[in-house]
């Protein structure tokens, strides 16, 4: 680490949320390889800013005017003295929206960087992927490309989303999740004899924000089909959001005859990765669960639509593992016997899945030790 490399680091997330902690944490680690990380934690929950930067976490709030980004104080006092800070990092996040709202903040986060790179400081953003976004809402994220030193997305579909003149400038970046791989990976559980399921559905895909094909193929029929193949079925949430409707999926399980049990975990990276290596499939339409169960070993299988999952979609295809997507809109086998035919070659897909995922493990590394230099 430098110690006269000083990088502000934006943590804007959800924070009962295990996905947003692995890789807010992962990518604090790996800038603090190179500099002193200071968290603009405006906002933030300690136990969430101790989980993502540790114990010695260094907080903007300690000096605002010389670290806060959020504040006024900052850029009055920047206007009449050098600035401290060589970078300013922006927290991960899927980018979705056309209100004028959305638009507005997209404004403010370009004209920011902008000043600060008239200033000579960097700004990195890394980690994005795109929703529906407007033309206003393009055209303002492909100058923020430009505006940035590094502007980073995590799937081939965002960059697409981006005007052509700053697609070049745009990096694509597999998901920073992967450069939890070591730690993850250590805890995959290689013995005995698996049989139980683990399903993971959001909470905010059912009708009218989707159709009702959608939610009667995600929360009911999917789920039925393949618990009734294995002796344990576990409904589990790694975002608190989720919480309620896994507890709904358990409950309509055992109307159907079908024991299940519920387990929320949403701060522990570890207590998940012991759940999720222990099953012997994933089913999920949210994406850190199907990410870490990738890395753990464990069958890892996408359902959704590919519009309303585009984020997860695009993902897996760029990772080449299309058959491990079932397309509720456009398959033409039930669930039943999707998943059946995955079984049956669990081991040689779990081995391609293996290397898809190292791939994409030595590709981000790469990407990252490139960037930080």
């Amino acid at each position: 680490m430098n110690k006269n490399n000083i990088f502000i680091y934006s943590l804007a997330t959800q924070h009962e949320n295990l996905g947003d902690l692995l890789i807010n944490q992962q990518l604090i680690r790996w800038l603090s390889k190179i500099a002193v990380v200071v968290i603009e934690e405006k906002g933030v929950p300690q136990e969430f800013l101790y989980a993502v930067g540790g114990a010695n976490v260094i907080k903007a709030s300690c000096d605002p005017q010389k670290y806060s980004v959020k504040t006024l104080g900052f850029y009055l006092t920047s206007l009449v003295r050098r600035l401290a800070i060589n970078a300013v990092v922006l927290s991960p996040g899927h980018m979705g929206g056309s209100s004028i709202k959305a638009n507005v903040k997209r404004i403010l986060v370009l004209l920011v960087s902008a000043y600060l790179r008239m200033r000579g400081v960097h700004t990195i953003r890394v980690g994005v992927s795109f929703g529906n976004i407007d033309f206003a809402g393009r055209l303002i994220e492909s100058l923020s490309v430009l505006a940035f030193r590094v502007y980073c997305v995590r799937d081939e579909n965002s960059r697409k989303k981006l005007l052509v003149f700053s697609r070049k400038e745009c990096l694509v970046v597999p998901d920073l999740s992967f450069l939890a791989f070591e730690q993850l990976n250590s805890k995959a559980n290689h013995g005995g004899v698996k049989d139980k399921v683990v399903f993971s559905v959001r909470g905010d895909r059912r009708y009218p924000k989707v159709n009702k094909s959608y939610e009667v193929a995600i929360y009911n029929d999917i789920p039925l089909q393949a618990a009734k193949e294995f002796s344990e079925v576990l409904c589990y949430s790694q975002v608190a959001f989720d919480v309620k409707e896994q507890r709904l999926l358990k409950s309509y399980l055992e109307l159907n005859g079908v024991s299940a049990r519920v387990a929320e975990e949403f701060e522990s990276i570890d207590k998940a990765a012991n759940l999720l290596s222990d099953a012997k499939i994933v089913i999920s339409n949210r994406l850190h669960v199907l990410l870490p169960a990738m890395m753990l070993e464990t069958l890892a299988v996408c359902v959704g639509d590919p519009v309303v999952d585009e984020k997860i979609f695009s993902i897996y295809q760029d990772m080449g593992l299309d058959d491990l997507i079932y397309d509720i809109e456009n398959r033409t086998e039930s669930f039943e016997e999707f998943m059946q035919a995955l079984l049956l070659n669990r081991e040689d897909i779990i081995e391609r899945m293996n290397i898809a995922v190292q791939i994409q493990v030595n590709e981000i590394v790469a990407l990252m030790d490139s960037i930080v230099k």
